[in-house]
């Protein structure tokens, strides 16, 4: 139940077969059942278990046996999560469907000896719709009211289309203007989380740790395409074993990945070594954040279909950009505000995720009128 959830991954327990497997898209079912329920910072505690006929699982892709793969690894997904909303809505957590009654059944039994009659319909067999009720010669004013109304909305279509044009000049001469100013806002942090800042007296509250996302892959996007991001060689090269399901999916990116910027080498059966990583990585761990990409990049999959580039670029950002609790310098703030309001989308993540809120100064106002 939310109520019990904690603020770590702890006692999260899946049992396929009486046997205990980890396993990332049944873990992210989990999560999006419980997505509207609690917040981000929290986690469910679940023990689950599930049973499959062992014709359609893989137990042999990790040495420890804990890792599986099933043959129809969505359909196994639909159904956890299903089940789990259904479970939230019976413990009336969350609504949901009522499946044990068909709402067409729920009537009251016949009264004994009652007569039922078939219901009749009446109905004027003179009516012609296509006949006229005004006299000849005389004008119906019904008709002109109706045509006066369909000319004043043919002129209010037009004078919309009008202000389209002027609005969207308005909106560019906007942009250019917070993209100039941008470089010299006044930021401060809170609950190093979000920036606040302002514009043309309004406030606005960014959320750090989407804006650095949006940063990033607009950042990796574009220069991943225009040519190779520069790779910083390691001092001595990493060898990371992946299981056989990502290092089946690394193989078919790998091209993708030394265009971001990493000098990736197939080393044997399940293995990689890893020469060089982005140089704009370095603090980070290789082995991990490879894994972490992997993993982002699979659950990307599961809701959109992405093209090849575009997802990876998302998966990296999503790695790689500032996490939250980090505490930033004010040079670090005002440069990243700079950064965001560059962004040719700077509203939204890659994922539709709102990045910024406005609080406009009249509403502002309007609060200590009362």
């Amino acid at each position: 139940m939310p109520e019990s959830a904690i603020k770590s991954k702890k006692e999260q327990y899946f049992f396929v077969n009486n046997r205990f497997v980890r396993n990332p898209f049944l873990n992210h079912a989990v999560y999006q059942a419980y997505k509207e329920l609690m917040s981000s910072e929290s986690h469910p505690r679940y023990f689950i278990f599930l049973e499959l006929d062992p014709k359609h699982i893989d137990i042999n892709i990790h040495p420890t046996k804990t890792e599986i793969k099933f043959t129809d690894e969505k359909t196994v997904y639909m159904l956890l999560l299903s089940s789990i909303k259904r479970a939230l809505g019976k413990a009336n957590v969350a609504p949901s469907l009522d499946f044990e009654q068909e709402v067409s059944f729920n009537t009251e039994p016949p009264k004994l000896n009652h007569q039922y009659r078939a219901p009749e319909i009446s109905y004027n067999t003179n009516y012609n719709p296509f006949k006229s009720t005004v006299p000849a010669g005389q004008f119906n004013p019904l008709e002109k009211q109706n045509k006066q109304n369909w000319e004043s909305m043919y002129e209010g279509f037009k004078q919309t289309e009008g202000n389209t044009d002027a609005d969207k000049e308005n909106e560019q001469q906007a942009l250019e203007s917070i993209k100039i100013e941008s470089t010299s806002f006044e930021v401060f942090q809170i609950n190093n989380k979000y920036l606040i800042t302002s514009f043309q007296n309004n406030l606005l509250a960014i959320d750090l740790q989407r804006a650095h996302e949006r940063i990033l892959y607009e950042h990796y996007l574009k220069t991943g395409v225009s040519q190779a991001i520069h790779s910083q060689q390691l001092l001595f090269p990493e060898h990371i074993e992946l299981s056989t399901n990502d290092f089946t999916l690394l193989k078919d990116l790998l091209e993708e990945f030394k265009l971001l910027g990493f000098d990736i080498n197939i080393f044997g059966k399940n293995n990689i070594a890893v020469n060089g990583s982005p140089s704009d990585l370095e603090q980070f761990n290789v082995k991990q954040m490879i894994e972490g990409i992997l993993e982002t990049y699979k659950l990307n999959t599961l809701d959109h279909k992405i093209e090849k580039h575009d997802n990876l670029c998302r998966a990296m950002a999503k790695n790689a950009c500032i996490k939250y609790g980090k505490v930033l310098e004010n040079s670090e703030m005002k440069l990243l505000v700079s950064n965001l309001f560059q962004c040719e989308n700077y509203l939204h993540t890659a994922a539709g995720k709102t990045i910024m809120m406005e609080m406009l100064y009249q509403d502002i106002e309007k609060h200590f009128k009362k």
